[in-house]
């Protein structure tokens, strides 16, 4: 039985050097409010600070996305590592 490949679509990372993508970015983590009384406590095993610094990082990860998939192209192309830097070479020179 031959299984079937299904590609799902992914975000083309290569083009994180899209000018949109860090004009949106921006924009995104500038609305992010940052309590800096929260991130001063001395306490490092309190609760609150942790979680704090836990809600930062989910913020700012769900900005990077959010911009990612406003401003970056989707691909379903399947990305094969080593691919370029191994094989294309042994390709181009069939096709020659």
């Amino acid at each position: 039985m031959h299984k079937e490949r299904v590609f799902t679509k992914k975000l083309a990372w290569h083009e994180i050097v899209n000018v949109a993508y860090k004009h949106v970015l921006c924009k995104l983590l500038n609305k992010i409010e940052i309590r800096l009384y929260e991130l001063h406590c001395t306490n490092m095993l309190c609760k609150e600070q942790v979680d704090d610094i836990n809600d930062y990082h989910s913020v700012i990860k769900a900005s990077c996305m959010k911009a990612a998939s406003r401003c970056i192209s989707t691909t379903s192309k399947p990305i094969i590592a080593g691919w370029n830097d191994l094989v294309r070479h042994f390709k181009d020179q069939s096709i020659c």
